[in-house]
């Protein structure tokens, strides 16, 4: 289903800035919550289909792949490295690890938790 103009001025608007909420008040909709609708417009198919298909042209057209941006922090922690700027060195050392999801936060549960307990909390008052 063909985009109105508006969801139409939403796309062109949200792929400047990639914030959904700011193109929602750019795009002409009058509302005091963007935050809420500039969301929900992205969720909808056919406006999330039109920002992917634009976002790949761009990244296609710029030639931008995970494979460049990898090799460019590479080459750039590298040059860091060898002029001794240790700093932007391990910041390098720190993109291509969460690349890898090297620092991922994990958080460990111990315990059981019953169905049963989960109901009586919630009906618990407050």
């Amino acid at each position: 289903m063909p985009l109105n103009p508006k969801q139409q001025r939403f796309v062109a608007e949200y792929l400047k800035d990639l914030n959904a909420s700011a193109s929602c008040l750019r795009a002409g909709y009058r509302t005091k919550n963007p935050n809420v609708v500039g969301p929900r417009l992205l969720a909808q198919v056919g406006i999330r289909q039109a920002v992917d298909a634009a976002l790949a042209k761009r990244s296609e057209k710029l030639g931008l792949t995970a494979e460049f941006v990898i090799e460019n922090v590479r080459r750039i922690q590298a040059k860091a490295e060898a002029a001794d700027d240790y700093g932007a060195a391990l910041k390098g050392n720190e993109l291509l690890g969460k690349h890898l999801k090297l620092w991922t936060d994990k958080v460990e549960h111990s315990g059981t938790l019953t169905l049963e307990q989960l109901v009586a909390d919630s009906m618990r008052p407050a």
